[in-house]
């Protein structure tokens, strides 16, 4: 039969006019579409054809009995084979062993210079190369082998084609070996000779602009035997610009010039994606004050949506993706990968990544292991103290607890269910799953939870997947996880729907959405028209010479698929695009070469308007926490639960920088919590030297020592007991490398120690406490060291410093006074205005020893990196004077912590370790009230 052409005009949105032609009055009965079948461009058109057919019929008091819409992939999904079809895991495997099996140097067209390293991960990377080739050369009716054999002329690098065409060659014989066909040869098959449903009498393919060769194929066999329509949104009079199959002629839409009816309203630019969101929600709201409802937003860049999402929910709404929903993206995924993770390499890292995962806590909660929190403190601590690098060191460090402690009951309980060496990952991951998901219950109706069930089901059947290749042949642990992880990554599900959600369509759904207000976002170069398709092996040139679809015809559809949505509002509606000059990250971006599409007298106007500067905003760190922050203590709340009764000499240096950031780390106690620590940080490393001092103070043989090799080897062997003590026997690498960092500064510390006692300098006192009343506060502090001459009877109160570069006392207390200095913190030093930072060593000079008309000295003994400047820093214009504004401005600061008054913020300091909490800044929030 012959295929026909109809043209539904484009002044009205694509669903209308499909409807109206397979339902072109209005019905008086029940509607029976089951003899036709009806292809769509996507899943999300065939869901809103589905509704506007279902809503005629309901309008005329009947109902559609039945209706046939699918996309083109489907017809390609059914032919006879007297083989199974090859499921992508066999696939997948089938590939790692033709790779592993290769000589590297009998393919140098493929391979002129040999992989850096060719084991399992290599193979099932280059493995992905090649089946994005053969399913990507299915457009031209092609296997590799059969363009080597049929087109060689027009391969540039022929002996590359032809080791690939070897490669493919192996391939298929070992699939047909094992009784399997290759899914790339079926769909081949499925389009020499199409399978469909016996009673379909009618094909009507509705609005797809680019249908791909194949499914031409198809259509072309059936429409042997049936009727075959081809709908396209255009009027008539442009029959021309679209050939027999309704794809735009290139020649033709890509000189197409588009008109814009009011194109300085229709275009807008926005810096970053927040503000294309925010600037989407603009439109919005302005269109449901002026009636124009209902309105929709488009999403050609799908990095948009969760920013859109973001800004709709902050002004009440929600924003719904019809896509399917990546299975990564799921917490069942993440729980399997992070115990993938752990059977593979049993790192401590894969551990915590497990350890975190959402349905593992409620296992730990529903087992009674403890509460999951504590469980999580307990992790992060033992990390933190020991740095274990791999689960046996975890479990040695647990095995000094209680068996019955949660942290240890859980780890071992997980170690448990690893899988033995030789044993299939499939079945340990199963077991594992069964026990953690037990107790999971699930609510019918419930969305979270259909989603789960739609996510579990997805891994059950990739798991059958890879116990059928275990079956046939034993996988090495790295292979099968390797394996599993790149499928499940592949993967995707049905995202539920939220009915008051607004649909963010996608470049292809648009034509058929019917919102009279359309607002496009993300309309830029690479987007629309999506980027160049060039590929390792198939460049846009040869995708010509092959007839297959290249960049020329992606334009020529966008082009036409812009001019619809145009046309659609032209006389009633509002169309919308949003250009970004940013990404995320900052890099720039290209509006659409499609909005240059204009009479060239408009041309200028229409550049400098789409490449206008932008004013992009300040990033900040992204949020850490994903709720809002209200530090205020409750007003009910005793004064006593939130105001200290005891202050550490080292707080000072907190409440002067910042009060409010005193307040979040003294007061409420916040810090960051992190186990991903790798080596010794500097606390770490601090306290590695400052035992070993600690230790050399407390020993009495060497408070007087002068003999540099006795202290040396003293301290370096206390450094080596902590590390033993601390992180095992046997450290790991980078534990060793501070361990030896810490010696040799030791080692530059221990002679100038030796210089101090030869000059008559003697320890007297190490880590000395003490506790002194301030302002109705208790003050403690504990001084590193104290040393007395022997001769004048002058002491030095003696601060250690391991810091990566050396500080002088006076530097690190004394800042240069600015405007908004508070008096309290003001102080003359030599004539100059300068402003108090830090009050630890005044106090400890004041408070730490018996007083007397002249303060002992204060000083720093650093020990910094380069061992060169290793040295004791005294204060040695410290006096009274300075003891006296100290104490002043320690007693103001406790005047004010007593009151409450932790406002207002510094506008930044140094290092803080709050800016990811308060994303919006802290001077978002109200001045605090005690």
């Amino acid at each position: 039969m012959p295929v026909s052409c109809h043209f539904l005009g484009w002044d009205r949105p694509l669903t209308e006019g499909v409807r109206d032609f397979l339902i072109p009055v209005l019905p008086t009965g029940p509607v029976d579409l089951e003899r036709d079948l009806v292809v769509v461009p996507t899943r999300q058109a065939g869901r809103r054809l589905t509704d506007a057919l279902a809503l005629r019929c309901g309008q005329a008091g009947t109902a559609l009995l039945s209706c046939r819409v699918v996309t083109p992939s489907v017809l390609l999904g059914a032919a006879d084979s007297p083989r199974t079809v090859a499921r992508p895991l066999d696939v997948q495997s089938c590939w790692i062993d033709v790779l592993s099996a290769i000589n590297i140097t009998t393919l140098s067209g493929l391979f002129p210079s040999p992989p850096a390293q060719v084991d399992a991960e290599w193979a099932l990377r280059f493995a992905g190369t090649i089946e994005d080739l053969r399913r990507a050369l299915l457009d031209g009716g092609l296997t590799i082998s059969r363009l080597v054999a049929t087109r060689p002329d027009d391969l540039a690098e022929l002996d590359r084609w032809r080791d690939l065409a070897l490669l493919e060659d192996d391939y298929l014989a070992r699939l047909s070996a094992m009784g399997l066909e290759d899914p790339v040869l079926q769909q081949l098959a499925a389009a020499e000779h199409p399978q469909i449903d016996a009673i379909v009498q009618r094909i009507i393919v509705a609005g797809v602009p680019d249908p791909t060769e194949p499914s031409i194929r198809v259509l072309s066999a059936l429409a042997e035997r049936l009727d075959l329509q081809i709908l396209i949104a255009a009027p008539e009079s442009h029959a021309d610009a679209f050939d027999s199959w309704g794809r735009p002629r290139r020649e033709i839409w890509n000189q197409h010039s588009i008109a814009f009816a009011n194109p300085d309203q229709q275009i807008l630019l926005a810096a970053t994606p927040a503000d294309q969101a925010e600037r989407a929600i603009e439109l919005l709201q302005r269109a449901a004050t002026a009636g124009n409802q209902p309105a929709a937003i488009g999403t050609p860049d799908h990095d948009l949506i969760p920013h859109i999402q973001s800004a709709l929910l902050r002004h009440g709404g929600a924003g719904f993706d019809p896509s399917d929903k990546p299975l990564r993206d799921h917490p069942l995924f993440h729980l399997t990968e992070a115990f993938v993770n752990l059977a593979s390499d049993r790192s401590y890292a894969a551990l915590a990544q497990l350890l975190r995962q959402p349905e593992l806590l409620r296992w730990i909660e529903h087992g009674q292991r403890g509460r999951s929190a504590a469980l999580l403190r307990a992790l992060d601590d033992l990390q933190n103290e020991h740095i274990p690098w791999d689960l046996s060191a975890v479990r040695h460090w647990l095995s000094g607890t209680a068996a019955d402690a949660p942290l240890s009951q859980t780890v071992n309980g997980i170690a448990a269910h690893l899988p033995a060496h030789g044993a299939p990952l499939s079945a340990a991951l199963r077991t594992f799953m069964q026990a953690v998901l037990e107790h999971r219950a699930v609510t019918a109706g419930c969305a979270e939870d259909d989603e789960f069930e739609r996510a579990a089901r997805g891994i059950d059947n990739v798991l059958h997947e890879l116990a059928a290749v275990e079956s046939r042949t034993p996988l090495p642990l790295r292979n099968a996880a390797l394996l599993l992880m790149r499928r499940l990554g592949e993967l995707s599900y049905n995202r539920e729907r939220d009915p008051a959600a607004i649909d963010l369509d996608g470049w292809l759904e648009l034509p058929w959405n019917p919102a009279p207000t359309l607002i496009v976002t993300g309309f830029n170069e690479g987007i629309v028209p999506a980027a160049p398709t060039d590929s390792a092996f198939l460049t846009d040139s040869l995708r010509t010479l092959l007839g297959m679809r290249n960049d020329a015809d992606t334009l020529a559809c966008d082009t036409f698929l812009l001019q619809t949505l145009i046309e659609a509002r032209r006389s009633h509606g509002t169309l919308t695009l949003i250009v970004g000059k940013v990404t995320d990250s900052g890099d720039p971006l290209r509006p659409s070469r499609l909005l240059l599409r204009c009479p060239d007298d408009v041309l200028p106007e229409r550049a400098a308007m789409l490449f206008a500067d932008v004013s992009v905003p300040r990033s900040r760190p992204a949020p850490t926490v994903a709720f809002t922050l209200n530090p205020a203590p409750p007003e009910d709340l005793p004064a006593d639960q939130h105001i200290p009764t005891a202050l550490s000499v080292t707080a000072f240096r907190d409440y002067l920088a910042c009060p409010f950031r005193f307040y979040l780390r003294r007061i409420l106690r916040m810090e960051p919590q992190d186990d991903r620590k790798r080596a010794p940080d500097a606390l770490d490393f601090g306290i590695m030297v400052h035992e070993a001092l600690q230790r050399m103070g407390e020993n009495e043989e060497l408070r007087t020592c002068s003999d540099a090799r006795l202290l040396t080897s003293f301290l370096t062997e206390q450094v080596e007991r902590y590390v033993t003590r601390q992180f095992g026997a046997a450290p790991a690498l980078p534990i060793r490398m501070a361990m030896h960092a810490a010696q040799q500064r030791l080692e530059a510390a221990a002679h100038v120690q030796a210089t101090l006692a030869a000059d008559g300098w003697e320890i007297i006192a190490a880590e000395t406490a003490f506790s002194r009343e301030l302002g109705g506060l208790t003050l403690k502090g504990k001084i590193d060291r104290i040393d007395r001459h022997r001769d004048s009877g002058a002491l030095r109160l003696i601060d250690y410093k391991s810091k990566d570069t050396s500080e002088w006392p006076a530097a690190t207390h004394l800042g240069t006074q600015r405007e908004d200095t508070p008096e309290f913190a003001q102080v003359m030093v030599d004539g100059k205005p300068k402003r108090w930072i830090d009050l630890q060593l005044p106090l400890y000079a004041i408070f730490g020893v018996e007083a007397s008309e002249t303060p002992p000295e204060p000083a720093y003994f650093n020990l910094p990196r380069a061992i060169s400047e290793t040295a004791l820093l005294p204060w040695p214009t410290f006096d009274a004077d300075l003891a006296s504004s100290a104490l002043d401005c320690a007693e103001a600061v406790t005047a004010l912590i007593r009151a409450g008054t932790f406002w207002p913020p510094a506008e930044r300091v140094d290092y803080d370790d709050f800016e990811s909490l308060f994303h919006d800044g802290l001077h978002g929030w109200k001045e605090l009230v005690s």
